[in-house]
């Protein structure tokens, strides 16, 4: 289906199925991009590509010659019920210029 895209001015409230979040960080909070399928699912396989970063807005200054020293340290949490807290599952980070993938657990692993 398709996601409906919210920012948020930094409640960070839980999105409705079909939405994805975009928090700003904050004093108290990181940035943070929440979203939620219809129906509970099981996360198999994570690529992340390359990300542009926007860390200026001066043209003369540019990341591209750092390569991957500058990084993005992510946490990819899930939202559980019983604790009703996000709970840290794999952490990795964001480049310019390398993707990666997270090595989770297969169905076959979860269901024993």
């Amino acid at each position: 289906g398709s996601f409906q895209y919210i920012r948020d001015s930094g409640s960070q409230r839980l999105p409705g199925p079909h939405e994805v979040v975009f928090c700003s960080e904050t004093e108290d909070s990181p940035g943070v991009m929440l979203w939620r399928y219809p129906e509970p699912r099981v996360l198999t396989f994570v690529r992340i590509t390359p990300v542009p970063f926007n860390t200026t807005e001066d043209p003369e200054i540019s990341t591209a010659d750092l390569g991957d020293v500058l990084q993005v340290p992510c946490s990819l949490e899930y939202w559980d019920e019983l604790q009703q807290a996000f709970v840290p599952y794999r952490d990795f980070s964001l480049s310019e210029s390398c993707s990666c993938q997270l090595q989770l657990p297969s169905l076959s692993h979860q269901q024993k």
